[in-house]
């Protein structure tokens, strides 16, 4: 099916959205670290992008950027 694909164990339908979790580490205590990742699938065939934010800690403008192309 156009557009239908399946990441890091998260399956996104053609025409749809996922938002997930990926787990970073586990600090000391225990207590689990984890980044948020939204997934958008278009419902007809075209190219793909990779829009990756906060790669590095001190860069909070991808941040904005990435959840603004997500809430559109």
């Amino acid at each position: 099916m156009a557009g239908e694909w399946r990441i890091a164990g998260i399956d996104v339908p053609a025409g749809t959205r996922a938002r997930s979790t990926i787990e970073l580490t586990e600090l000391p205590d225990g207590s689990p670290r984890e980044a948020a990742r939204g997934l958008g699938s278009r419902a007809r065939p075209g190219p793909t992008f990779y829009l990756g934010a906060a790669i590095h800690g001190d860069e909070a403008n991808g941040v904005t950027i990435a959840t603004r192309v997500l809430a559109r």
